[in-house]
């Protein structure tokens, strides 16, 4: 593992992904031929503050793409607070793809303060409710969030989550992955999937850097999404940076009340009760890294745009393997939002306060939508734009 912060700066020109670096235009492009020299499996990371101040980390030769990515975000973090750089160190390179920075993204799509969010509000006399999308997976450097998320958060007195991940202790989570994420009576993979299927996942599993033995008594569908965030990973997208778990942790240490509308014992348990045969069906899709390489990437800017179409197409895509597996996932998923939606439209029969509700946005997306489920409730809300505002065209109503 390595970190540079060597080199003054020559000139002030330089730029990286449009944003401007402190360094010369000679610097970029030796750093640039120096990263291409290094042996893969290899990873670069950078913190690039607003005023062009730069830190880096890489690894080179790693034991696989995930240890890479690991090592250079710690070297890159040793450097970013030796300079004092606000801003968060972020994967750059994995191997020879380069990834984008989160204030790149930002600034080459330029959302305006009026485009729609990801949050609607909903009020009955008292009570207010503000329902806002998450991504479970995200880049550190695109918080804050818009002003609307940030206005139902400080309004609200509690927060509600798909699930509460704090709730539950490592020792029941551990419980809870041998009952409902492990095969039976010691099987493994290998045993379980098809050969063609087996000797790609091996190959896969390998390249990430994780030990098969790690794996090999998952079931297809635990394994499909532990593959899932790996992958995202490698896109520079962490869990940890989720949106969700974000807001959790700001309201825990702010003390506002936690609550959620799932368990995880509920969620994990729907993931063990999969057709074995869906299962390898669905594994198919998922540990196709060329498939999925750019999901998180087309998910983020579905978000970021408010593109509730977009995301209901990208979350179809998942399950078209067959129509065994859209018809299970379709069922599933609409039985889980109309809980959702009686829980929702409970909450706004409660006691007077305001409450901010964060669920996975692939939920507030399509025709089964919690959005569309309380419309039919005669429930409407008001959605706002990213600036916090209403958006009166997106009034929700009945038959909408």
């Amino acid at each position: 593992m390595a970190n540079a912060d060597e080199g003054k700066p020559v000139d002030e020109g330089a730029v990286f992904q449009t944003l401007p670096v402190k360094a010369s235009s000679d610097l970029v492009e030796t750093w640039r031929k120096q990263y291409e020299g290094f042996a893969e499996p290899k990873a670069l990371a950078m913190a690039l503050g607003e005023d062009g101040a730069w830190a880096f980390g890489w690894l080179e030769k790693a034991p696989g793409v995930l240890p890479a990515i690991g090592a250079a975000l710690q070297g890159c973090e040793q450097a970013r607070r030796q300079k004092e750089i606000a801003t968060p160190c972020e994967i750059i390179r994995v191997n020879d793809q380069e990834l984008e920075l989160g204030r790149a993204f930002a600034k080459r799509i330029n959302a305006s303060d009026a485009t729609p969010a990801m949050v609607w509000r909903f009020q009955k006399n008292d009570r207010t409710l503000y329902l806002a999308g998450s991504l479970h997976v995200f880049k550190s450097s695109l918080y804050p969030l818009p002003a609307a998320y940030e206005k139902a958060f400080s309004d609200s007195e509690s927060l509600i989550l798909e699930v509460n991940l704090a709730a539950v202790p490592p020792q029941d989570l551990m419980k809870l992955r041998q009952k409902h994420l492990m095969l039976p009576d010691g099987k493994t993979l290998d045993s379980v999937l098809p050969e063609p299927l087996l000797e790609k996942t091996k190959k896969e599993i390998a390249d990430l850097g994780v030990p098969w033995s790690a794996v090999a008594t998952l079931t297809p569908a635990a394994l499909g999404i532990e593959f899932s965030q790996a992958l995202f990973m490698t896109r520079g997208y962490f869990p940890q940076a989720g949106i969700d778990q974000h807001l959790l942790t700001r309201a825990l240490q702010g003390g506002k009340t936690v609550d959620q509308l799932e368990t995880l014992e509920f969620q994990l348990a729907l993931l063990g009760e999969m057709p074995v045969d869906l299962q390898k069906i669905q594994s198919r899709t998922t540990l196709d890294s060329k498939t999925l390489s750019h999901r998180p990437d087309e998910l983020l800017e579905a978000w970021y745009l408010g593109d509730l179409q977009r995301i209901a197409s990208l979350m179809a895509t998942d399950y078209d393997a067959s129509a065994e597996l859209r018809n299970w996932h379709r069922r599933v998923f609409r039985e889980r939002n109309e809980k959702m939606a009686d829980q929702i439209a409970g909450l706004l029969e409660s006691a007077p306060q305001t409450k901010m509700i964060v669920v996975g946005t692939g939920h507030l997306a399509g025709d089964d939508s919690i959005i569309q489920l309380l419309a039919q409730k005669k429930i409407t809300g008001v959605r706002l734009s990213r600036d916090g505002s209403p958006l009166k065209e997106e009034r929700v109503s009945p038959g909408h």
